[in-house]
């Protein structure tokens, strides 16, 4: 829940309202959409509470499958804070920001990217 209302702040409002005229509140969402929801959205467990929901049979696959996956996702670690500072390098070239300034199309990408980036 805490990440679905962190989504929500970052994308509909406050910030996206004030992203308008404020580059405090713009950054902010940057930084809620990279570092804030992914963790949050993750910390919830989807995949386990989903597993929850299903007949026992299908469960037990899904939570092994699950488990199986977490292992390699805790060792990539490096991976991610690489691709962390490859997406926010990117999107900060002087041609990605005045492409995602100058577009709403392009700048929902920009911060579907980061929130991509984050998970």
């Amino acid at each position: 829940a805490a990440g679905v209302l962190a989504l929500f702040l970052a994308a509909v409002w406050p910030l996206d309202a004030y992203g308008e005229w404020s580059l405090a509140a713009h950054m902010g969402q940057h930084m809620l959409l990279l570092a804030l929801v992914p963790p949050l959205l993750l910390a919830g467990r989807p995949m386990a509470v989903i597993a929850h929901a299903l007949p026992r049979r299908w469960a037990r696959p899904l939570h092994r499958w699950i488990e199986r996956l977490h292992a390699p996702i805790v060792a990539g670690l490096a991976l991610a804070t690489g691709v962390h500072v490859a997406v926010m390098g990117l999107w900060h070239l002087p041609a990605a920001t005045a492409a995602a300034l100058a577009d709403d199309g392009v700048h929902w990408i920009m911060h579907g990217s980061f929130l991509l980036a984050g998970l």
